[in-house]
């Protein structure tokens, strides 16, 4: 709420300004608002109806001209984005998406001169000024220069985006021993990294005959994670099985593509999505428009920030036969369903099947589609064929068995939910998901209470933070009879994720089976106020009006 009203407050500054200028401010001032609450909702191609309205003269007003770049840059249109920021550079203004977008339009055209230039007149902001610059460097020639300039800001700050750079540097020059002493251990980097930077250690290790080193590498890939990355990742696994080396010259403008979809990819990990991730993933796609990858990072960015509609845009030709058509399918899926088109979403999947009768990820997919649209047995039959599929090879997703344990047991399948829940714990040992689930699970049926609480404290070791992981450890305790304990554990849920109707309703039970019937009323009616949907809130209604035991019955009865 407090970054709304700023935002109000400047539009509202803007006003004033305009109102003291000669120009007819009264003809376009609805307008630019309407523009500018548009961008703070991410619809972008309505923003970009208003600035159309708009007359020529409004755009020699700095405020309009870095709207006007957000909304460009939100719609992909690199051109008018360049043209804005040419006339806020002209102005003085240092508004820093217009240098960010300069300066790309320069190595895009390979004027890397001229990036130094810009660069040494108006800095960016670390590290990024230390990524363009570094590679802007190497686009004149300069490797060795490029690599003391990742490598002084690495050494001064740390940051591991340098050592990356240089790691690909080294790499492209054939430095391979060097590229890999640079680039360290994969798990010094954060998670929205290591996939790259293992497909590069990968690629190194196969240039040198390392094969089992590279294969070892190779294992430690999180395929879930890298969706239309898996492509060329499949690729790789065909040259580990022959051998075969792969090309690792890179151009300055790959270079610093990798680079900024990974601030956008660290960015959006930690904060999620937002203008900036969508403006630096939009950038790479122009940089390097060879690399898919991106095509998707911008769709899936926009999809997140609900620009459906300009979702759809990236990835709209990508038709059957491209290596990359299923990842596009599952993401047009995605989109559609996001509109409330469920029913084409579930017509794009299954015209994708009948190309691709026996594809895994297609079959999860349709399985998590029919999940959403409530149709259990169709679900597990999907993604039972998938898991089948998956048996014996390195594409066995925990998952798929988690979705298929949570569908058999709303369907009041348990022994069919346990086993596939254990299977997932098989595959993802650490999974603090499943471990709460299954062992939350185990205590609400009051069986293998041990084993319950073994599993829920792994996963609050991992998390120990997670109101919902807390609430099961509460619960467990509930069931094992240790009532002061389990109070303490719901109560503290209760102030992480405050208004939980079901925490509440276990703070409730524990209270009544203390013997504090009145304490457990309030909590029912503060449950209730939380406006509970379906079952759960019938059952806090019962046992209200009856107590725990006569409610429970009731309740059950009338399922």
């Amino acid at each position: 709420m407090l970054y709304r009203f700023f935002q109000l407050a400047r539009s509202v500054l803007v006003l004033v300004v305009f109102a003291g200028t000669p120009l007819k401010a009264q003809d376009f001032l609805g307008q630019f608002m309407a523009a500018q609450f548009a961008v703070e909702e991410y619809r972008y191609d309505i923003a970009r109806g208003y600035l159309e309205e708009l007359p020529d003269e409004a755009f020699d007003t700095p405020e309009i001209l870095e709207l006007a770049l957000k909304v460009y840059m939100g719609t992909g249109n690199l051109a008018q984005a360049v043209d804005y920021s040419d006339r806020l550079l002209a102005m003085g203004n240092d508004f820093i998406l217009a240098r960010i977008v300069k300066t790309t339009d320069l190595f895009i055209r390979n004027e890397f001169d001229s990036v130094n230039t810009l660069l040494d007149e108006n800095p960016l902001n670390f590290p990024l000024n230390a990524l363009v610059l570094g590679w802007s460097t190497f686009g004149e020639g300069s490797v060795e220069d490029s690599l003391e300039i990742f490598q002084k800001g690495f050494e001064e700050r740390g940051v591991f985006l340098l050592g990356f750079a240089n790691g690909l540097i080294h790499a492209s020059n054939g430095n391979l021993e060097m590229a890999l002493e640079t680039l360290g251990s994969v798990r010094d980097y954060p998670p929205a990294l290591q996939n790259e930077v293992l497909y590069l250690r990968i690629g190194i290790l196969l240039n040198q005959g390392k094969l089992d080193e590279a294969g070892e590498e190779y294992d430690l890939l999180r395929f879930s994670e890298i969706e239309p990355r898996k492509t060329p990742f499949l690729q790789l696994k065909e040259n580990l099985t022959s051998g075969s080396s792969i090309d690792l010259k890179i151009s300055p403008q790959e270079g610093l593509a990798k680079l900024l979809s990974a601030v956008a990819r660290i960015t959006t990990n930690n904060n999620g999505s937002s203008g900036d991730s969508l403006a630096m993933f939009g950038l790479a796609r122009h940089l390097d428009p060879e690399d898919i990858s991106l095509d998707f990072a911008v769709s899936r960015t926009l999809l997140s920030l609900g620009s459906l509609e300009l979702a759809l845009l990236p990835i709209e030709g990508i038709m059957p036969g491209d290596p990359y058509y299923q990842a596009a399918v599952g993401l047009r899926s995605d989109i559609y369903y996001g509109m409330g088109d469920s029913d084409k979403s579930l017509m794009i999947l299954q015209e994708a099947l009948e190309l691709h009768p026996n594809s895994i990820d297609l079959l999860y997919l349709l399985g998590e589609l029919r999940t959403n649209r409530s149709e259990m047995q169709e679900a597990i039959d999907s993604i039972s064929r998938g898991i089948e599929l998956s048996k014996g090879t390195n594409r066995e997703n925990w998952d798929a068995y988690f979705l298929r344990g949570q569908l058999y047991y709303y369907m009041g399948i348990w022994e069919k939910a346990e086993a596939d829940w254990w299977k997932s714990l098989e595959i993802s040992p650490d999974n603090a998901l499943v471990q709460n689930n299954l062992g939350y699970t185990l205590a609400d049926r009051n069986i293998k209470l041990d084993e319950a609480e073994e599993l829920i404290t792994a996963a609050l070791e991992a998390e120990p933070d997670n109101g919902y992981y807390v609430d099961s450890m509460g619960w467990v305790l509930y069931r094992q009879g240790k009532l002061e304990e389990a109070l303490e554990y719901l109560q503290r849920s209760d102030r992480i994720i405050p208004n939980q109707a079901e925490v509440i309703d276990h703070i409730a039970e524990v209270y009544w089976a203390m013997g504090e019937e009145e304490l457990a009323k309030r909590e029912w009616e503060r449950a209730l106020k939380t406006e509970p949907e379906g079952e759960l809130g019938r059952k806090i209604e019962l046992r209200l009006m009856y107590g725990l035991e006569e409610g429970t019955r009731r309740f059950e009865e009338e399922e």
